[in-house]
């Protein structure tokens, strides 16, 4: 039912008080049939849409297989701070001077 339909079986029910009481139901019960396919409908479009994200995942890591491209992002290292960062630099030296050794 569009919605101009349901204004106007609504207005013309409004309209007869008197077979009020025998038309209201048959109008409920195409509400609720009306509301319960645009919820199957929200519910299956809500499904689709996960697997259709899941379906583009697999697609990219796939593909990212087959180019022999890496899937995860390249993001920079964290910055270190204080001791942390002195630690990182004496270790960096300390690496690269037993390769000059060897």
């Amino acid at each position: 039912m569009t919605s101009e339909e349901f204004k106007n079986k609504l207005t013309e029910i409004a309209s007869k008080p008197d077979s009020m009481q025998a038309e209201l139901p048959a109008f409920i019960a195409d509400v609720e049939k009306d509301y319960a396919n645009f919820v199957s409908a929200v519910e299956k479009i809500t499904a689709q849409d996960e697997k259709i994200r899941t379906l583009q995942d697999t697609n990219t890591r796939l593909f990212l297989m087959q180019t022999g491209a890496s899937t995860s992002n390249n993001e920079e290292e964290e910055e270190l701070q204080g001791t942390e960062a002195v630690d990182a630099f004496v270790k960096e030296i300390m690496s690269d001077k037993k390769g000059e050794n060897d």
